[in-house]
Formats: structure tokens, sequence, C-alpha cells
């Protein structure tokens, strides 16, 4: 508060600034819920058309190869400073930055092309790199796998570009939606794959026409998700188009920047390539008629449903504040910065808490909803659930710790989340590692979805502590005592949820149909359980999301 500012306008500020907030992140959390559904169909078509066996591990193995290398090798350095250098170049001029963001544009592209040509080539030796255990007919069907995958490259960092220019000059909504695209696009490839092959495909049955079906069809939603930004980019006023003239770029800087996001990166991969050979490991272990896979397909599965609520909640509102904070950052209005901080991670958390609950006590009958359709078993969904309650300890702190790492970001500081986060990894491979060696093969991959989230608490904590020293404070005091009404609130209602969704599946089936009415049963409870007892605690982030969810329908009538 300047000295001209009075308490009242603060205030005033504060609200407006929220409510815009507010806004931003609910047209991307619309956009996001529809995009994650769709990507739950795409997985779950995928995986009833694969099974949860060598094939899917294969394919999930791949799959999962081209975003690794690009983060590697210049994804990582784009998700740092992307935002923050078009919003710096934005606020000189937006023709220079528009200028700026088409140069950079250019050097991505041809990056990224020369990378997607070197990968192709040499698939073999990343195979063996990402899976070092896999062999016989699954390694050459995942190598085939690599090679329609890998060109994903170069639209990835194409699209990177192109989302960061959007988001810079606060259009927010496009990102979240064009993925429905994507998902769509693999959806009908599985399911042709599903109509055109006979039976359990495994790597020794399928066929090279059915590998390149499944290959092509998947980058093809890439390529089209890519193209999709054309369109609101024109809008806002962007126009993408080569142009040279790289010394221009400042490339020094982002180079200093980069160093050290790829640090951070490696770091993640490291742990990617752990997680990856320990769930390998324990697949190969597992006697050959045993009736639920303990391995890769279950982890791989689980996140993705664990990543929804971030994506939701605190993905919208990180991305709603970064060119927010990026601008109080550049014009060093520190306490804008951690105000930013404070309220992101409040709301954000309003919503994460609860889901956290709901996927802990409700996490076997979310497995079973989502992923008991074709050849996916009942134990193999249920076994995914477990897996998901495990992640979904760790959800907040994962959350919270994206938020801290966008505030260094914003700043222009790289190095210090990179070392944190090595920190942080290094502890999930600890524990990931110990799991493996002492526990019975189905709690290994149970045990790493545990280590992930103590990875992330670890993270979070030492981020924090640094941020308060730079920032004057990060408004501890009233972030922890918000969070502590929200488990509050919670956890009773959680408790609740479980005995009842234990004993509907226990009346209904341990099938999809009963997953899905002990998840409906279940949530239902959470959400007016956390609802009543959050206003009775007067957790004050919930009340604003509430007035806000009543406002907008209000206008929809």
């Amino acid at each position: 508060m300047t000295a001209q500012e009075s308490p009242g306008d603060a205030a005033e500020s504060s609200v407006d600034n929220t409510g815009s907030l507010l806004k931003s992140s609910a047209v991307m959390a619309a956009g996001t819920v529809v995009s994650r559904v769709t990507g739950f169909l795409r997985v779950v078509v995928i995986m009833a058309a694969l099974g949860s066996g060598p094939l899917s591990n294969a394919y999930n193995t791949a799959n999962n190869a081209p975003y690794s290398i690009y983060e590697l090798f210049l994804g990582g350095v784009l998700s740092a400073v992307l935002v923050p250098l078009f919003v710096r170049a934005n606020k000189r001029s937006l023709d220079e930055g528009t200028v700026y963001a088409q140069r950079l544009l250019t050097l991505v592209a041809l990056v990224l092309l020369g990378l997607a040509v070197l990968s192709v080539v040499g698939a073999p030796a990343i195979m063996s790199l990402i899976a070092n255990r896999m062999a016989g007919d699954q390694r050459e069907v995942g190598i085939a796998f690599l090679r329609y995958l890998l060109p994903q490259i170069l639209f990835l960092g194409i699209g990177a570009v192109l989302i960061a220019v959007l988001q810079s000059r606060r259009r927010f909504a496009a990102p979240m939606w064009v993925p429905v695209l994507n998902n769509l696009t693999v959806i009908t490839t599985g399911l042709v794959f599903a109509y055109v092959v006979h039976g359990q495909p495994t790597p020794q049955t399928i066929t090279p026409g059915e590998t390149a079906l499944l290959g092509i069809g998947t980058s093809a939603g890439i390529v089209v998700q890519t193209l999709a930004f054309i369109p609101p980019l024109w809008r806002a006023g962007f126009r993408p188009r080569p142009r040279l003239g790289f010394g221009k770029l400042g490339l020094g800087a982002i180079g200093r920047m980069g160093t050290w996001t790829i640090v951070f990166v490696l770091s993640n991969l490291a742990q990617l390539f752990v997680v990856t050979n320990i769930a390998g490991a324990v697949d190969r272990a597992l006697p050959d008629d045993s009736a639920i896979n303990y391995g890769y397909t279950p982890y791989q599965n689980a996140f993705t449903v664990f990543a929804l609520p971030h994506a939701i909640a605190a993905v919208s509102v990180i991305t709603a504040l970064l060119p927010r904070m990026s601008s109080h950052a550049a014009d060093e209005m520190f306490h804008l910065v951690r105000d930013d901080l404070s309220t992101g991670v409040r709301l954000s958390a309003a919503l994460i808490v609860p889901a956290a609950a709901a996927m802990i006590a409700l996490g076997e009958p979310i497995g079973l909803t989502i992923f008991n359709h074709g050849h996916y078993t009942a134990g193999n969904a249920g076994y995914t659930g477990l897996v998901l309650a495990a992640f979904a300890l760790g959800l907040v702190p994962f959350s919270i710790f994206q938020l801290l790492l966008r505030v260094f970001y914003a700043l222009q500081d790289t190095r210090t989340p990179a070392l944190v986060n090595l920190v942080g990894t290094l502890s999930t491979i600890a524990i990931g590692a110990i799991g493996y060696l002492v526990l019975p093969l189905r709690y290994v991959v149970i045990m790493l979805a545990l280590s992930y989230g103590l990875g992330y608490l670890v993270n979070t904590v030492l981020a924090a502590h640094i941020l308060s020293r730079r920032l004057g404070g990060v408004d501890a005091r009233k972030i922890l005592g918000s969070l502590a009404r929200m488990v509050t609130a919670a956890a009773p209602a959680a408790v609740v949820a479980w005995f009842a969704a234990t004993g509907i599946t226990a009346a209904v089936g341990r099938h999809s149909l009963g997953g899905a009415v002990a998840v409906v049963a279940g949530g239902s409870i959470i959400l007016l359980g956390f609802v009543i007892l959050a206003r009775v605690l007067r957790v004050t982030e919930v009340q604003t999301l509430a007035g806000t969810f009543r406002d907008r329908i209000g206008r929809g009538r």
C-alpha cells in the first residue's frame, strides 16, 4: 500500500483483483473440465482397446517419450521464461512484443525440427534409455510406437510458444479448450483400433498396420491441437510467421535462465526414469498368471486422474496469475506479488483440499468407474484406484509448489527452484527405491505414488521459506490458517463417504456400475459436508467461490 492509498482503497483493489482472477479462472476451469473429461475418455478408450499388460506398457512408455525429450531440451526452458519475457516485451510496445514472439517461434521451430528428426533416427537408443529392461517383442513394438510418436516434439514446442503469446495478452480460454480436439482425435483412433483388432492385442499379435494406426492417430491429435491455436491468435492481433534476426532475442539471458531450467527438468526425468524402471521391474517379477498388473500402467493411469483437480483449480489460477505477477515483478512491486501468491494458494486450495479428500476416500470406486471397461479388469481398475488414493495425499503440496514455482519465474529466477526441486526429487527417488527393496510387489507402486507427494512436500517447504525471505513474507499465517480450516472441514465428510462407498460397492458389486454409484453418493457427502463445515468454520475462500458460482448461475438464467 502506497502512502497515497487508503486502507479502503487497498481493500477495494484486492476485491477487484480477486474478482478478475476468479472470472479468468472460471473460464479456464470450464475448458479444463471439458478437456479433462475427454482426456479421461481418451484413456478409457485406449486402455479398453489395449488392456493392462505388456502392450499398453509399451504404448504408455513410448507416448511419454516425446514429452520427456521436449521438456529436457527445450520445454522446461520455454515454460519458465516465455510468459515473463513476452509480458516485458509487450510492456515496451505491442508491436515489439509481436516481432519478439515471431522470432522466438521461428527459432524454436527450427531447433525442434532437428531434434525430432534425430529422435526418430535414434528411437532404439531412446527405448534402451527409458525402459532398459524391456525386451523381445514388447521392445520392438515400443520402438515402432516411438517412431510414430516422436515427431510430436516439433508441435509441442510450437504450441507452447503460441500458448504463451495468448497468455501474455490475457487470452486464457483457447489454451484450455483446444486440447479437446486432441482428445477427440485420439478417441477416434482408439475406437477404430478396437474395431479392426479382434481379441486381446499383445506385442506378439499386433500387426505393423495396427501399430501405425495407433501411433499416427495419437500424433495427429497434437498436430490438430497446434493448428487450432491459430484462429484465436489472429483475433488477439498476432500473426504466426517466420522471422529471422535471432541476435535480437537476448539469447544470453534466456540461456542463463534456461540452463537452470534444464537442471530442473533433468531431475524430473531422473525421477521418471527410476519410477518407470522400478514399475517395469515389478511387471517382470509378476507371475504369468497374475490377475492384476501392479506395474507402470496403473501408476500412469492413476496419475492422469490425480492431475485433474490440479488442472481445473490450480492451473487455471496459476495461468491467470502469471502475467499479472510478471508485470508486478517487472515493476518491482513485490508486495503485490506476495498478495497474488497468497490469493492464488488459498483460492485454489478451496477446491484442491476437498478433491484430495474425495480421491483418498473414494479412490477404489473412482478407479472402478473410470477404468473397468473392455480388457481392463475390475481387479486392475480397483488397484489403480488405490494408487490414486496414495497420490492424492500429496495433491495439496504438489499444487502449492506449482504456484511457488511461477513466482520464481515471474522474478526471472530459475536457479533457486531447480536446486529446490533437486532436493525433492532425491527424496522421492530414495523413498521409492526403499519401497521396492522392502515391500511386497503389490505395494511398490503405491509407495511410488506416496513418495511423489512427499517429494513435493519437501519442495513446498523449502521454496516457501526462500520466497518468504525474498518477498518479505508469503502471508504464511493466513495461508496455513485457511488450509487448517479446510482440512478440518473435509476430513469428517471423507470418513463418512468412505464408509458409505464401501457399503455401496459391497451391495451393488465391485464393478464400474457399483463404483459409479459409490462415487456419486460419496462425492455428494463430501461436497455437502465440506461446504457446510466450511461455512461453520468461516472459510472465506469457500464462501467467495460459492458466491461466484451463484452469480454465474444467476446470470445464466
